[in-house]
């Protein structure tokens, strides 16, 4: 590369803003905390079962007093780990890799976000026909979609302005080599 081309790329990819470069970790750090709060409540035979997202993806929804049951009798906290935790738990992973990244400064925050709201968008499939219950997403489970769905945009949008500058730096070089 020639001092020419390191100019040229210089001038056409300026250092983001702090704020541009904050949005993905902050983001990402929300998720993580939305995981402690409420994340769904499911219920059948008995009391209704409340977790939050920790408790979901690492497999240790609470038994209710008296135990809740699925229609067939088995234990329904067990049901809801054995049908959605795994999902969870990935939801979760896709956060903690995404903060890391995004501090880091890194690429991988977007590909972070996508497999994370493609996690979020089975695991609301899932919970849609999950069992004969009534299941209802709560606020912590809520907030992640959101958050997963502006991270998806944000960084597709950062992806296409990245596209734009590289073509652009590409047009300019190839014209002054001429």
């Amino acid at each position: 590369m020639t001092d020419r081309t390191a100019q040229i790329e210089g001038a056409a990819r300026p250092r983001r803003p702090l704020v541009s470069r904050s949005v993905s970790p902050a983001a990402f750090a929300a998720i993580l905390v939305a995981f402690a709060l409420p994340f769904g409540t499911v219920s059948c035979e008995g009391p209704p079962v409340n977790f939050t997202g920790y408790q979901l993806a690492t497999w240790r929804v609470q038994q209710t007093i008296p135990a809740a049951t699925t229609d067939d009798g088995k234990s329904l906290p067990a049901a809801i780990e054995h049908s959605s935790s795994f999902l969870a738990m990935v939801m979760l992973a896709s956060a903690v890799l995404g903060l890391a990244f995004g501090v880091a400064r890194r690429l991988g925050a977007g590909f972070a976000a996508a497999t994370g709201l493609t996690v979020t968008t089975l695991l609301w499939l899932k919970v849609s026909d999950l069992f004969s219950a009534d299941v209802q997403p709560r606020i912590g489970f809520e907030v992640a979609t959101c958050l997963y769905v502006l991270l998806a945009v944000w960084h597709l949008a950062l992806r296409i302005s990245r596209r734009r500058i590289d073509s652009a730096v590409t047009r300019h070089e190839g014209a002054s080599v001429r």
